[in-house]
Parts: structure tokens; C-alpha cells; sequence
């Protein structure tokens, strides 16, 4: 079983065979899913671009009116939660702006899961 020491600065070297196995190389990007009480590596996708061709479609697609449908659904719901949720989405983008807080990185994914007490 491979071990790996962390360093003063949280880095880890992953040992060669775990690269090998999972066929990761400098640049690729990792997946660190907690499940319990491990950690589990995956390989991850480059970015956005690694999920080309992972939806199916039926036809071809309008860029432009893909966008147009997006932004008015989106519009729509801003509009049915009232003013607070676009004024909160406003400052959100104000205070990026200005630098009072780090934007998530655009190909985030966040999940929140709900628990009961």
C-alpha cells in the first residue's frame, strides 16, 4: 500500500503507481469525494470542455436561442422571488467586483443535501 506524506504547505506527492493506475499526468485534474469516513481520488474532467458530447440532444441546437430560453427562465424566477433575490445577486456581483469576495470558480459544482433531525 503506497504512502504519501503531506508537506508544510497541505501538498501530497501521489506515489507513481496510484498516477499510473488512475493515468494522470501534471495538469490533470482531481476529484476529492468524502463518502463517510474516506476520501476517495478520481480522476476529474479538464473543465468545462470535458463535457462535450455528455448530454444528448435531440437535433441540433441554436446556440443563440439556448442562451435567449436560459436568461428568460432565469429572468422569470428573479422576477417571481421579488427584489431581495436581485438585490442579493447584484451586491454578490458588486462585492466581487470590488474585490470583498473571491468568485467561485465557473466550473464549481456545489451540492447541498438537506438532513433531519
Amino acid at each position: 500500500m503506497p504512502i504519501a506524506k503531506i508537506s508544510s504547505k497541505g501538498q501530497v506527492t501521489i506515489p507513481a503507481e496510484i498516477r499510473k493506475f488512475l493515468g494522470v499526468t501534471p495538469g490533470t485534474h482531481l476529484r476529492f469525494v468524502i463518502r463517510g469516513n474516506t476520501v476517495q481520488i478520481e480522476k476529474g474532467g479538464q473543465g468545462i470542455a470535458a463535457l462535450k458530447g455528455s448530454v444528448l440532444v435531440a437535433g441540433e441546437q441554436d446556440f443563440l436561442a439556448v442562451r435567449q430560453h436560459a436568461m428568460g427562465e432565469v429572468a422569470s424566477e428573479i422576477a417571481g422571488e421579488g427584489k431581495d433575490v436581485y438585490r442579493n445577486i447584484f451586491s454578490w456581483r458588486v462585492g466581487n467586483i470590488k474585490g470583498k469576495e473571491p468568485a467561485p470558480p465557473w466550473f464549481a459544482v456545489i451540492i447541498i443535501t438537506q438532513t433531519t433531525a
